[in-house]
């Protein structure tokens, strides 16, 4: 059983508060799932060397790490105007 105040519901309950109104509890619960992933994912690669470049590119590691999240829809909810 998780803590309440753990970092996993944490994630949870962010994603709660910025979605839609009618969310199932199994949408939800894969919502995070795949945030955590993605999050745990990006935090050990954004050291590689070989996207050092890429981030260049993009203006630095805040807008690489936007860049990257965007492209896997985490504000899509921004992007509705």
């Amino acid at each position: 059983q998780m803590k309440e105040e753990g970092a996993y519901c944490q994630v949870r309950d962010t994603i709660s508060e910025q979605s839609l109104d009618g969310v199932s509890d199994i949408d939800l619960e894969l919502a995070t799932i795949a945030a955590w992933c993605a999050g745990h994912g990006l935090a050990e690669m954004i050291s590689f060397k070989q996207f050092d470049p890429l981030k260049e590119l993009l203006g630095g590691e805040d807008a690489f790490l936007r860049a990257v999240f965007e492209h896997l829809g985490m504000f899509a909810k921004y992007d509705r105007g």
